[in-house]
């Protein structure tokens, strides 16, 4: 399914770092999510759209705004797609498994 989708829209206010984010981005999946928890360090301006939180109401409407804007502009959907596969091996066991190496 991730790789029949344009994006994934992840709106999780409880887990703290939700494993499909990981499997989108491996995916070459951008992401649309709430700027809070986890969320907030795996998914940056180079593989998706981080929506601010302070209501109900504003979320649903930037989050709406958001994917009106990502398939209005296919240039920038190309490029987080591309952002999104750069960012899932920065984050990769191996990339992790290196750096802890090195220290």
């Amino acid at each position: 399914q991730l790789r029949r989708a344009d994006v994934l829209v992840f709106t999780s206010l409880r887990e703290t770092s939700g494993n499909v984010l990981l499997e989108a981005l491996a995916a070459g999946l951008p992401v649309v999510c709430l700027d809070h928890q986890g969320a907030r360090d795996i998914i940056d301006d180079s593989c998706g759209v981080r929506i601010a939180v302070s209501s109900p109401r504003q979320v649903e409407r930037d989050i709406a705004a958001a994917l009106r804007r990502l398939h209005a502009d296919r240039p920038r959907l190309a490029r987080l797609r591309a952002g999104a596969r750069a960012r899932a091996e920065a984050l990769s066991w191996a990339r992790n498994g290196a750096r802890m190496r090195e220290i």
